[in-house]
């Protein structure tokens, strides 16, 4: 007596590949995902590498990576080191 699997080798390899694409088309079932203490950020592709002109200094190429960092840190900090120096020099000028 011979056993033979239920299904051909393809067959089966076919519903392997059938759920994969499943899978990666609907994501996995919702009783697979587990987000209990995953916190995923994602994170930005690095800036293209671009070179300067041959005849750039480094303090301009500093200057030209520096700037969209001064930048950001300036649009985040500034309203606040604004605010408190304002309340200082109040508090300054009201005391005499």
């Amino acid at each position: 007596m011979s056993t033979t699997p239920d299904k051909s080798p393809d067959k089966s390899m076919t519903d392997i590949l059938a759920s994969i694409r499943k899978i990666v088309e609907e994501g996995p079932a919702p009783e697979a995902v587990e987000i209990d203490e995953v916190v995923v950020t994602p994170v930005p592709p690095p800036p293209a590498l671009v070179l300067p002109p041959p005849d750039t200094t480094i303090e301009a190429l500093v200057r030209s990576m520096l700037e969209p960092q001064l930048k950001a840190w300036l649009d985040a900090h500034l309203p606040e080191i604004v605010e408190r120096l304002t309340r200082e020099q109040i508090m300054r000028l009201t005391k005499r």
